[in-house]
Parts: structure tokens; sequence; C-alpha cells
């Protein structure tokens, strides 16, 4: 295993604190550390990791899924092994969409991740069966959108609140203290998330949403 360099990637310092101590211990050579998706990539030429522990959410800024889709655009060796709480199906048929290896849980048993990693850095695959299971289920559109929603961000998710509640972009941009063109960049990375031909369609998505969640609480 010490010949497996790995660089993790998690927002919260005590996560990255508590993968390198395990890491180090079983073995493995833990390249470096980043806090964002913007850090990971400016941080791969250098490392060369062969194993990418990434988190799918990541706070402000480029999400784990989108530094997963820049690696594999790349074209460097390093593989990408996503590490979350998340199990959504949307999230596991995404990553792979976007060209990770692996797509792990944060509460997977310690040999079970290190066994993921190592699975990983030979080429291999490694995703739970009950992850693959459900992520290879065809929902129905108006579910797949609903799960989608699940994979924006919570400034995407803002947005597209206010666009359920009819706000124009100058409206919602107002009302979140932001220009009109930002939130509009914003809309149509929405549209394009949810993979719905406009702001209308989009809206009817998170009404729906909106309304499951009020009958859940």
């Amino acid at each position: 295993m010490t010949s497996i360099r790995v660089l993790i990637v998690d927002d919260h310092p005590l996560a990255r604190e508590g993968l390198k101590a395990v890491l180090s211990k079983s073995g493995f050579t833990v390249a470096g550390e980043a806090s964002s998706g913007e850090e990971a990539l400016a941080m791969i030429s250098d490392l060369r990791p062969d194993v990418i522990l990434m988190d799918v959410r990541l706070g402000p800024g480029m999400d784990g899924l989108e530094a997963c889709r820049r690696i594999a655009a790349l074209g460097v060796d390093a593989k990408v092994l996503m590490l979350t709480l998340h199990d959504m199906p949307a999230y596991v048929r995404e990553a792979l969409a976007a060209g990770a290896s692996g797509y792990v849980l944060k509460d997977t048993a310690i040999d079970d991740l290190k066994a993921a990693i190592v699975r990983v850095a030979e080429g291999h695959t490694a995703i739970p069966l009950d992850l693959v299971t459900a992520a290879l289920r065809q929902p129905a559109m108006q579910d797949r959108q609903l799960d989608l929603i699940a994979t924006l961000t919570a400034r995407e998710r803002q947005i597209l609140h206010c666009v359920a509640e009819g706000m124009t972009n100058k409206e919602v941009g107002r009302h979140l203290d932001i220009s009109p063109a930002t939130v509009k960049a914003h809309v149509e990375r929405i549209i394009a998330k949810l993979g719905v031909t406009d702001r209308t369609q989009a809206a009817v998505a998170a009404a729906r949403h909106i309304a499951l969640l009020g009958q859940s609480s």
C-alpha cells in the first residue's frame, strides 16, 4: 500500500485529519489535502496522486462532481473515489458519468474503505452493490428531477425556490443580494443539471419538491 498515493479532498478539517491518520497508519501515502475542488485541481500535477478521495459536497464553489469531471478531462492517471455521506442514486449516477472509479459512504468500515482505495488504484471500480442497484433503476422523469434537485448547491436551491415562487432574475437578485447576471448564470446551470428545457419546468420540479418536503415535515 505504501506505493499508493492518496489526495484527500474534503471541506471539513476534522474529516481530513481523521482520514489522514487512518490512511497513514494503514500504509498509504497521503500525498496532500484539499478543502475544495479548485484546490484539488491545482495540486494534481505536482502531487501526482494515484487515488483522489473526493467528497460530493465541498461548500461554496466547485463541488466534488464538477471537480471529478474536470479531473477526467485532464487525462491524468489519478482515479477518483467519491467518499461521502450522501447515498442518493442521482449522486451515484452523476459521479459515474463524471468519470469516478468508485463511490463509498463515510460510514463504511475502515477495512472496506482501504479495500476500495486499493481496487480503484488497480484500475477496478469500487461501489457497494446496494448503491449500484439503486443507481441502475430508471426512475420516472418527475422522480428523477426530484432526485437531481439534491445535487444542486445550496445557492442553486435557494435560487430555484425563488424561481418556483415566480420571481424574475432581478427580483431574485434583490432578494439574495446578487446581480441579475449571476442569477441568470445560476438558472442556466440549474436547468442543465435538472435536464429540463426552461425555467418553467425547473420551477415545476421545485414546487413539487417543496410540496413533498412540506408533507414530510
